[in-house]
């Protein structure tokens, strides 16, 4: 019996790039019938917690919420269960090597902190053009010093750090990022993107206290995605769909491959005894 389903958000439950926060009509419906069958909903995403009550919102469903890829639980009342922060010391060493090794080599690095405030740090050869709208887009700043001074006190915490990079050059900065900050949890979450977190933290260990805080059993868990972020929540998961056009390496980690949520959902169903 599967008691609750934990999606993860960009390429799984939203996919058009200009509607962030609305998932299409045949994922809500099927999520909807989830409810309605009391299995219970969760949202586990790399972004903010703000864009899961937006999606919340559209989907008039109460939902649990993992954000910044873990480092942050929330129950259906928005009730914080866990928070977790990269330790100050390693933040700022990853800025400084951000800053002294690898700026020529990416397009920007931003911070996310508990203020909900994302510092925008972009390289010098991109255009403005691409600057404005990214920082449109995520509402963004740009990163000062004063801003680290804030960041580096006790005014601010650092959830997670984004990297924005070329396609090929994300494996180098993983490998090389995972070998000096070992300690953080560093995952590729997109076709150019590298994001480093609080120790010990992913969407896995944000589902185990999840899961405990509800009194499931992860055998009693369904979870989908489309990244390697999400590959920790497919671990701690009996039942892992990946979406199918996820590469090869993250749908060979799943129990299913499915082309929505919608057919997740259905499979749930079929499983739980329901569809008929």
């Amino acid at each position: 019996m599967i008691k609750i389903f934990i999606s993860d958000l960009d390429g799984t439950l939203i996919h058009k790039a200009r509607n962030h926060v609305k998932p299409n009509q045949a994922n809500e419906k099927a999520l909807k019938k989830l409810e309605n069958n009391n299995v219970k909903l969760a949202i586990a995403t790399g972004r903010l917690e703000k864009s899961i009550y937006e999606v919340e919102k559209n989907l008039k469903i109460p939902l649990y919420k993992i954000s910044v890829n873990g480092a942050v639980i929330s129950n259906t009342n928005n009730e914080i269960i866990h928070e977790s922060f990269l330790e100050k010391s390693i933040a700022q060493r990853i800025i400084k090597k951000l800053e002294k090794k690898y700026i020529k080599d990416i397009y920007f690095y931003v911070l996310v902190t508990d203020k909900a405030s994302n510092y925008f740090r972009p390289a010098v050869f991109v255009s403005r053009v691409i600057n404005l709208l990214y920082r449109k887009r995520f509402n963004t700043k740009y990163l000062t010093k004063m801003h680290l001074r804030l960041l580096l006190s006790d005014a601010e915490k650092v959830l997670k750090i984004n990297i924005g990079t070329g396609k090929d050059k994300k494996y180098k900065i993983l490998e090389e990022m995972q070998k000096e900050f070992y300690g953080s949890e560093i995952f590729i979450t997109g076709s150019r993107s590298v994001e480093i977190g609080p120790k010990n933290n992913s969407k896995g260990t944000a589902v185990l206290k999840l899961l405990e805080y509800l009194d499931i059993s992860p055998d009693e868990a369904a979870y989908i995605g489309d990244s390697y972020n999400d590959l920790p929540g497919f671990e701690v998961c009996r039942y892992s769909f990946a979406m199918a056009h996820s590469e090869e390496s993250i749908r060979e980690k799943a129990a299913f491959v499915v082309r929505s949520v919608a057919e997740a959902a259905d499979k749930i169903m079929e499983i739980n005894g329901k569809n008929k």
